[in-house]
């Protein structure tokens, strides 16, 4: 990378920043942004529609949903970085960087904020303890803010850094695009469409089929590299959409919320039931499918290429391309 971007560069890396993050944000902003109903909350509230707007689905329900929308935002920064051809400069990419960064803070901290203010404050010497609601709120803003740093972790990898990184990176936000794209056919407060369960009954074969494409579509000399990235994007394909699954069914139980080597034990039974079911097997073996598939066409275009390449723009051009067909006159002529 170079260190001189224009002004012009930068800015349509910021813009290429912060719009992924908002289209990360794509499943929560047709709900309305309502924020999720709260066991904490200090109002009785009965409806969605009463609960303020958040950017976040600020609840111990929805972390996976929260976590997905921030990762695939820049996952998302990252392919359109390459897509739209914006010059891979020092500048450029902390420019995208920075529009991914910057929204998504705002998301947090809003968010916070906002189920803050609406959570029950106690009354008495008891305020001078850590409350549950002063946990519950840490909590979601430690999640929040740590799928932010895998955002950017995930961009990074995907626009600096050299095949395999970008496998690695799509891969962190492939493990959680089954709930986003759930999220996005799914509304918490209307009722689903009916083609919706056709899309739900697959939608678990995406993080397998987004690492396929992926390993297919940077594959590249060195093999040895590739191989170790198309290994560790298809084990993020298995292990994420696991681990999500087991934290996401134990913070379901808000009777083991309070008791954490319950909590613990729950969730590793979930990660080994998740772990051995063929819903997420089957996803990465078709993955690998898709891989397999993708390196073979590219292959069989590049010998074709080749084949129909003039001999001396194969060997090279200019002086290069001359000395290789002087060479071959002498030879013919011997």
């Amino acid at each position: 990378m170079t260190v001189a971007p224009t002004s012009r560069s930068r800015t349509t890396a910021l813009a290429v920043g912060a719009g992924s993050a908002a289209v990360g944000l794509l499943p929560w902003i047709i709900t309305g942004m309502r924020l999720p109903l709260q066991n904490l909350w200090a109002s009785d509230v009965t409806s969605p529609h009463q609960m303020p707007i958040a950017l976040l689905p600020f609840s111990q329900y929805d972390v996976a949903l929260m976590a997905s929308m921030l990762v695939g935002g820049g996952a998302l920064a990252g392919v359109l970085f390459r897509a739209v051809r914006v010059p891979r400069t020092i500048g450029t990419v902390l420019a995208a960087l920075i529009g991914v960064f910057a929204l998504d803070l705002v998301a947090v901290v809003e968010s916070a904020v906002v189920t803050g203010v609406g959570l029950r404050r106690p009354t008495g010497y008891v305020a001078t303890f850590v409350t549950p609601e002063q946990v519950y709120l840490f909590g979601l803003v430690v999640i929040a803010l740590s799928a932010t740093v895998v955002a950017l972790v995930a961009c990074s990898l995907v626009v600096a850094v050299p095949a395999p990184g970008p496998v690695i990176g799509i891969a962190l936000a492939a493990a959680t695009l089954t709930d986003w794209a759930d999220a996005l056919v799914v509304r918490p407060t209307t009722a689903p469409p009916t083609w919706s369960a056709d899309l739900l009954s697959v939608s678990h074969l995406l993080p397998g089929l987004a690492v396929g494409v992926a390993v297919g579509s940077f594959w590249q000399r060195p093999f040895g590299r590739q191989i170790v990235g198309a290994v560790v994007a298809f084990g993020l394909a298995w292990i994420g959409p696991t681990s999500i699954a087991a934290l996401t069914g134990a913070l379901g139980s808000r009777a083991l919320l309070t008791v954490p080597s319950e909590f613990a034990d729950f969730a590793v039974l979930l990660f080994t039931t998740e772990a051995r079911s063929w819903q997420v097997w089957g996803g990465v073996l078709i993955g690998v499918v898709v891989a397999v598939a993708l390196i073979v066409v590219r292959s069989v275009r590049a010998r074709a290429t080749a084949t129909t390449r003039p001999p001396g723009a194969a060997s090279g051009d200019g002086r290069h391309g001359a000395a290789a067909s002087r060479a071959q006159r002498r030879r013919r002529s011997l």
